[in-house]
C-alpha cells in the first residue's frame, strides 16, 4: 500500500522481513497455554472489575510475549515458521522501532563488528565497555585463535553473543558468523565441547530441529555445560527442538531431569511455563 509507505518505513517496516519479529505467536501455542476467561478486544471490550487490584499488585500478561523475546528462536522452532529473510532490518529514527526490531539492528552491528577485515573500523553507538571487552574476547577466541588462561570462562561471552544474535536475527543475516567461525583456523583447536557449541549455536541460528535435537540430547549426556547461562540454553534448545521435531514426551523429559540445574531465573521465564504446558500430558492439563 503506497500510502501507507513513509509511516512503514518510519517503524522500520520496509519489507515482509521486517514484520516477523513484531509476531508474537498464532493459537496452535496461546490455547494449551492460556486457561478459561474472556478475552479483551477492541471489537469486544469487557470492563475487568479486578483492574485496580492488578494494578496493586503490579501484575500483568507481560510473560505472554516473553517467549517471543527469547534468545533462542523459540516461537519460530514450535510454529514451524522460520524467520529467513535474507534482506536486512530497514534502519528506522531512533524512537521509531520496535523492541525487537532494534535487537535485529543491534545484531546486524555485532556480525559487522565480528567479522570485520583487521584494521577496519566499526562503530555503533550502543557499545559501551562491557560490550566492547566481551566482543574482543569472542573475536579472539575464535577468529584470531588468541589463548587466554581464562579460556573456559570466557566461553560464557561466547554463549552472550548467541544469545544476541539467534533470536534476533534471520538465519539467513546471521548465517556469515556462524560460517566464519566454523571454517576458523581456530576451529579445530578448541576442545570436543567448544566445537559442539559452535555447531549447536549455527544449528540454532538456521533453525535446524534435528541436529539441534541431536547435538542437544549429546551434550546434556556429557553434561556440557558449566554455568547457569549455558545450562538454560542447552535446555531450552533441547526442549524446544524436540517438541518442534513431534517427540513431546522426550521434551517434557529434558526439562523435568535437567530443572536442578536451572537457576530461578531460568525456571521463571515465560518460556519454561510455556514448555511445560506444551508438553503436559492432555489428561494433566488444568480445566478449562
Amino acid at each position: 500500500m503506497p500510502a501507507l509507505k513513509a509511516d512503514l518505513l518510519r517503524l522500520g517496516i520496509g519489507h515482509m522481513g521486517d514484520l516477523v519479529p513484531r509476531r508474537i505467536a498464532g493459537s496452535k501455542l496461546f490455547d494449551p497455554w492460556m486457561t478459561e476467561g474472556p478475552v479483551n478486544s477492541d471489537y469486544f471490550p469487557i470492563v475487568d472489575l479486578y483492574a485496580a487490584r492488578s494494578r496493586f499488585t503490579r501484575t500483568d500478561a507481560i510473560g505472554l510475549i516473553g517467549p517471543r523475546g527469547d534468545n533462542l528462536p523459540v516461537m519460530e522452532l514450535l510454529e514451524h515458521r522460520p524467520w529467513d529473510s535474507a534482506l536486512p532490518p530497514t534502519p528506522v529514527a531512533k524512537g521509531g522501532s520496535s523492541f525487537r526490531h532494534e535487537l535485529a539492528l543491534q545484531g546486524e552491528d555485532l556480525v559487522r563488528y565480528l567479522l570485520a577485515a583487521p584494521g577496519d573500523s566499526v562503530t555503533f553507538n550502543w557499545v559501551d565497555s562491557v560490550n566492547a571487552a566481551r566482543l574482543h574476547a569472542v573475536r579472539g577466541l575464535l577468529l584470531r585463535c588468541e589463548q587466554f588462561n581464562e579460556g573456559d570462562v570466557l566461553w560464557d561471552e561466547v554463549v552472550v553473543v548467541a544469545n544476541r544474535t539467534l533470536g534476533t536475527m534471520s538465519s539467513a543475516r546471521q548465517k556469515p558468523l556462524w560460517d566464519a567461525f566454523l571454517a576458523s583456523p581456530c576451529y579445530p583447536r578448541l576442545s570436543t565441547t567448544q566445537r559442539e557449541w559452535l555447531q549447536l549455536f549455527a544449528a540454532t541460528g538456521a533453525r535446524d530441529a534435528p541436529a539441534m535435537a541431536r547435538l542437544g540430547t549429546k551434550m546434556l549426556a556429557e553434561r556440557a555445560p558449566q554455568t547457569p547461562r549455558q545450562w538454560a540454553f542447552l535446555v531450552t534448545a533441547s526442549a524446544v527442538s524436540q517438541w518442534s521435531l513431534g517427540n513431546k514426551a522426550i521434551a517434557r523429559k529434558t526439562l523435568v531431569d535437567n530443572w536442578p540445574n536451572l537457576d530461578n531465573t531460568a525456571r521463571d521465564w515465560p518460556t519454561m511455563e510455556l514448555l511445560l504446558r506444551l508438553t503436559t500430558p492432555p489428561a494433566a492439563q488444568p480445566a478449562r
